[in-house]
């Protein structure tokens, strides 16, 4: 059995004892339906009435299986709203804690000759 389903398995037994499961998202890692296979459990065990925290990058994701969003910058809670309320664009907002828009290059860097 794959680590990422034996971690699956091991935070369904947790969840039993605590009544609540912390999750993060396989990213680049992940083997084939992994990403699919944790999106299910998350779901079950919510659906159950249990607490699930999900860390992700992800932000479809994100948006995909959380009915809150906190976002953390610095060290801080910057948000916390409902999943209903956010898009992907305003998560990015809220993470970057201005308009993407508002980002302005100050200088390229001159790329060398190829070191490989």
């Amino acid at each position: 059995m794959h680590l990422s389903r034996r971690g699956l398995l091991a935070a369904g037994s947790a969840l039993g004892a605590a009544g609540a499961v912390a999750a993060t998202a396989p990213g680049a890692a992940a083997h084939g339906d992994e990403p699919q296979v944790l999106s299910g459990a998350i779901r079950r065990v919510a659906s159950s009435g249990a607490g699930v925290v999900f860390f992700s990058h992800g932000l479809d994701e994100v948006l995909e299986l959380a009915d809150r969003v906190v976002v953390s910058r610095g060290g801080r809670v910057a948000a916390e709203q409902a999943t209903t309320r956010l898009d992907h664009d305003t998560i990015v907002r809220l993470i970057a804690g201005r308009e993407i828009a508002e980002t302005v290059v100050t200088s390229v860097d001159e790329l060398g000759d190829p070191v490989l």
